[in-house]
């Protein structure tokens, strides 16, 4: 995800999301992202799909 970041440099927040295995990798790069100065995770979307951890203190909206 962070290269895809950077090919993008107007974009200033972020929402990613996944299906099934994609929704794990989603909330784990939202996880690492949420809280950075630049380019931050600012939504989870989450299809058929759950997190490998607990996001309850986590700043993002979740849908």
């Amino acid at each position: 995800m962070v290269l895809t970041r950077t090919a993008h440099h107007p974009v200033t927040r972020w929402v990613v999301g996944g299906h099934s295995l994609g929704g794990l990798v989603a909330a784990t790069d939202a996880e690492t992202f949420a809280e950075t100065a630049r380019d931050p995770v600012v939504g989870l979307l989450l299809f058929a799909s759950y997190p490998a951890m607990n996001i309850a203190q986590m700043n993002v909206a979740v849908l």
